[in-house]
């Protein structure tokens, strides 16, 4: 407490709390609990979450973070190793998977890897599947449109119903997916994002605000969010379709749709600013794509542009441990009976020797 000669002490399990309140963050490991690092949080207040200055400070304990990670030994009745085509697969009866510090050391026969390794601790069991985890290849929200008051109208009336639908805070609501995909063993996600209302300041603030969500949660994401510049709620032209209805719903209706109105050196602004803070391509969490719609509102062809996230594998190793579902499992030619499931992410990279064996 500023001021007063006194010290408060928070404990808290989410960074970005303790970037928020404290002056200094000490950062402990694991059972059994020893200081890691001690990182001072030099940013004047009040604060924000969102910026380059808070994302730096919340990185800033993460290559020693990395360092302290344990090792585990995943264990099935079946490791599900490779996929090799849509009819065959690599799978190891009573086997497992060995990983330290984030990367997959030996995938083999479960009495063999306990014999060589001597890991912090074991997950799963002979009634588990091991799986790679799944790529979700198209995905939007969270809350449904449903959820959100817009009933399930053909496509021009869903789009006017979305209008009047409650607004919910994009980290929020992406948080809320991601717990629903890590449980159905999904860790990677093609976010799809609709087109937003100008200016594109708040393009990148609510963009910003998903990736957030998926970084912290350690799910990697392809980002994408559409341009449209034309025949926004109709397939006509914006002031042709206003111009439609009676005053003064003609020009409140006109005015909505050109506040959507970005200009295209905004959205190369947007986009080369997502680029930025994606690490130019090279980091492994997350990607940003360009996405268009042409004049009849069909998506033109994405392709890749970055790839970004933080690095850290601590996340990948919570994807596979937590909350395995309960259900059956019979993938690709796998042998089929009722386990309950472990996802293991394509984040735990086995080593060029071995990497005929991972997913991805």
């Amino acid at each position: 407490m500023r001021g007063s000669g006194k010290t408060v002490v928070f404990v808290t399990h989410h960074i970005d709390e303790a970037v928020y309140l404290a002056d200094r963050v000490v950062v402990l490991t694991a059972r059994p609990g020893r200081v890691l690092d001690s990182v001072a949080i030099d940013m004047p207040r009040p604060r924000s979450v969102i910026g380059a200055e808070f994302e730096r400070a919340r990185h800033a304990h993460q290559v020693k973070e990395q360092d302290a990670m344990a090792s585990s030994l995943i264990r099935g009745k079946y490791v599900v190793a490779k996929v090799a085509s849509r009819t065959e697969v690599e799978v190891i009866p009573d086997g497992a998977v060995f990983q330290r510090d984030g990367v997959i050391v030996e995938i083999g026969r479960h009495a063999d890897l306990a014999a060589r390794h001597r890991p912090d601790e074991v997950l799963g069991s002979p009634d588990h599947v091991v799986v790679p985890g799944f790529v979700n290849g198209h995905h939007h929200v969270g809350l449904t449109p449903f959820q959100l008051g817009s009933p399930d109208y053909a496509l021009e009336l869903w789009f006017a119903s979305r209008m009047a639908a409650r607004g919910v805070d994009p980290y929020l609501d992406t948080l809320y997916s991601a717990f629903e995909m890590l449980e159905s063993g999904i860790t990677t996600v093609q976010h799809l994002h609709g087109w937003r209302i100008g200016p594109a300041a708040k393009v990148i603030e609510v963009a910003d605000r998903v990736l957030k969500a998926y970084d912290d949660i350690g799910m990697r994401v392809s980002y994408s969010y559409a341009l449209r510049d034309q025949n926004r709620l109709a397939y006509e032209a914006d002031e042709a379709f206003a111009a439609r209805f009676p005053a003064p719903v003609s020009g409140e209706l006109l005015a909505y749709l050109r506040a959507q109105a970005i200009p295209i050196d905004d959205h190369h602004g947007i986009f080369t600013d997502l680029w930025e803070k994606c690490g130019r391509n090279t980091r492994p969490r997350r990607a940003c794509n360009w996405r268009r719609r042409t004049s009849t509102g069909a998506p033109m062809k994405r392709s890749p542009r970055c790839a970004t996230g933080r690095p850290s594998t601590r996340s990948a190793c919570t994807c596979t441990s937590s909350r395995p579902p309960t259900s059956a499992s019979t993938r690709a030619g796998a042998p089929a009976g009722r386990h309950s499931v472990i996802w293991w992410t394509a984040a735990w990279r086995v080593p060029a020797s071995r990497s005929g064996t991972a997913c991805g």
